[in-house]
């Protein structure tokens, strides 16, 4: 079996989606031979990285996309436009790759992965698998609201118009043909909702993942927590919709008990959270650290107790894996990706909907769970690295993968009768 992957942002090393994009094509590698296709600007620095790591060039093959007409220059400006035209000039010089290379059976599409960004690979005589894809997901009303800053709320609300646009296209910019020649893959419970609300065929499918030697390097010490307040860590971006102003009003109530919280990461809200950590009193136990560079993330998962993520929405939520990976459990709202990697067993979900301040209350009876009990806060994170070992690591997500290649190519080959079996016996063990 030859599997044509889609990815317009795919490179080495880069974390965010660019790292979803490669690490589909690297893994997928492993269990059939494929093709990549990518932006022309990827190219460098993919061959750089397959020239130091010859065993894995091997594997895949990648090939280089630009729509031409000097608009590869333009892409920054353009942004979603030079996106679109990218993927509707690709579908012709995929058709063409299709006709000289009878042995490619299918299509997964990977990046971008929102549903909003159209797709036009459906139609070309070979079944396509969408996905994992969210943007769905929508900011509780009730916290868009509360403390809302006015610029973040606009945005916000142009996003959830832009998104039922996007559910309105949904049936005609599907390349599965709903479902008849392929799968959607949802990254979200509600994103899951949305497409099924249209009538696409989907299962659920997390986006974001872990490698076996981010695993295996993370290596936490299981049932030891060293003596003294209670760690609480945030790691991303400070804006708005991380709900990080949510954290600090819920930390302020905890009155009498001993505990650090440590921000890392930069971004427009920082002035307007250093603020309100003082306007609640609890500057002085609230630590801004800014970014830090990815390396040294591990460091930092290794010093605290909790990982503390509350997102108003998130599709994926990879620092919140992350700090599961060593050991950590995890307090986040009930919303989106968090949803799938954040069970019962290995941290809390908070309620995000009804008023503001009654979801900080929530959120703030969350972390006295774990201050009344640190060795629940040891349990929960052993069930955590172990929860992000079972579902999380690409190598588990590529198995996954590929048994979903296989039930829709069957499908692929029922429909044209074609034995099933043949089609299955091509995919390499």
């Amino acid at each position: 079996m030859r599997v044509l992957i889609s990815a317009f942002v795919c490179e080495p090393l880069e974390g965010s989606e660019p790292e979803v994009g490669w690490r589909w094509a690297m893994e997928m590698a492993r269990h059939a031979e494929v093709v990549v296709v990518t932006q022309r600007k990827n190219r460098a620095r993919i061959e750089r990285y397959l020239a130091d790591h010859p065993d894995e060039a091997e594997r895949v093959e990648f090939r280089y996309h630009a729509p031409g007409m000097g608009l590869e220059r333009l892409r920054k400006r353009l942004r979603l436009g030079y996106f679109t035209l990218w993927q509707w000039t690709l579908r012709g010089v995929m058709e063409r790759w299709l006709a000289e290379d009878p042995g490619i059976g299918l299509i997964h599409h990977v990046t971008f992965a929102s549903f909003r960004y159209p797709c036009f690979l459906g139609g070309l005589g070979v079944p396509v698998v969408w996905g994992p894809v969210g943007g769905a997901d929508e900011a509780p009303e009730g916290l868009l609201a509360y403390r809302g800053r006015q610029r973040a709320r606009l945005k916000e609300r142009l996003r959830n118009g832009l998104t039922g646009v996007s559910r309105l296209l949904l049936p005609w910019l599907d390349p599965t043909g709903g479902g008849r020649s392929g799968i959607v893959l949802a990254a979200t419970p509600s994103m899951a909702r949305v497409l099924e609300g249209e009538g696409l065929c989907c299962e659920t499918f997390p986006t974001i993942g872990m490698t076996d030697e981010e695993w295996h390097q993370a290596e936490p010490l299981a049932g030891v927590r060293e003596p003294g307040p209670m760690r609480f860590l945030y790691v991303g971006r400070l804006h708005f919709l991380k709900g990080i102003h949510l954290l600090l009003e819920a930390v302020a109530g905890l009155t009498g008990r001993e505990f650090e919280l440590t921000l890392v990461g930069g971004g427009p809200e920082d002035g307007w959270l250093r603020g309100l950590a003082k306007e609640f009193g609890v500057a002085e136990r609230v630590r801004f650290m800014g970014p830090v560079p990815r390396g040294e993330l591990p460091e930092w998962y290794r010093r605290h107790d909790v990982i503390v993520s509350p997102s108003l929405y998130e599709s994926g939520g990879l620092a919140t894996l992350e700090a599961m990976n060593h050991g950590l459990p995890a307090i986040v709202l009930d919303v989106g990706g968090h949803q799938l990697s954040v069970t019962r067993d290995c941290g809390i979900r908070v309620d995000p909907h009804g008023p503001g301040h009654e979801v900080v209350a929530r959120l703030r009876d969350a972390l006295r769970t774990y201050l009344d009990r640190p060795e629940l806060a040891v349990l929960h994170g052993a069930a955590a690295r172990r929860r992000v070992a079972e579902r999380y690591l690409w190598s588990r997500k590529a198995e996954s993968m590929l048994a979903i290649y296989r039930r829709v190519l069957a499908d692929a080959a029922v429909a044209d009768g074609t034995p099933a079996r043949i089609v299955e016996s091509e995919c390499r063990q």
